[in-house]
């Protein structure tokens, strides 16, 4: 039996419950490890404390930041890891460039194929370049509204610069084009807590 009081006993269930990740039960389990290996290559998170009920807490807002970031990424990690064939999100950046011009030559042949247009988004994102990317994105959502994969990839570029209000707008889209991609609507929960937080 735990020496804690029944407070702290619940709070540690919740806590605990806070702890698991969004992506549990993701259908694309080789893909989530790669994603998140990739996540905590980039994001610095804080130091936890020792021990006790601060570490607890601690995690659960550690793993919240890693699902948000996760969250962001995943409409461009699942199409470049379909466009490589594989899981591997490990490409290096001139691995990145060779895709894009690839997908460039396709696109100026007059190519309207959605795919190669999200291929290059992706490619973008995933370089850093994000103003372009959004450049592209917002291309394509124009030219078809209809397109829930770009919808999905505008809405987590606009998190990503914080433009909480234009991302929900553009998920809320994504979700009803998509209704069989699971994440959409927990990407929107996590996107609707932090716009009440702030």
């Amino acid at each position: 039996m735990s020496d804690d009081g029944p407070i702290t006993r619940v709070l540690k269930g919740i806590l605990g419950d806070l702890q698991k990740s969004a992506f549990d039960d993701y259908e694309d389990r080789e893909l989530v490890p790669e994603l998140e290996k990739r996540v905590r290559s980039e994001v610095k998170l804080k130091e936890l404390p020792e021990n006790g009920i601060g570490r607890t807490a601690a995690m659960a807002a550690q793993r919240q930041i890693i699902d948000s970031y996760m969250m962001m990424l995943l409409p461009f990690c699942k199409v470049i890891s379909k466009q490589q064939d594989t899981r591997s999100l490990n490409f290096d950046k001139r691995a990145a460039e060779e895709i894009k011009k690839n997908i460039e030559k396709q696109l100026k042949k007059g190519s309207k194929d959605l795919e190669s247009h999200s291929t290059l988004i992706s490619c973008l994102a995933l370089q850093g370049k994000f103003k372009d990317a959004e450049k592209e994105v917002k291309n394509l959502t124009s030219n078809n509204p209809d397109y829930g994969m770009g919808w999905h990839m505008y809405g987590a570029l606009l998190w990503l610069f914080g433009r909480l209000d234009e991302a929900d707008v553009a998920l809320e889209k994504a979700a009803k084009l998509l209704p069989e991609e699971k994440m959409i609507p927990k990407s929107l929960v996590a996107l609707r807590v932090m716009m009440i937080r702030k």
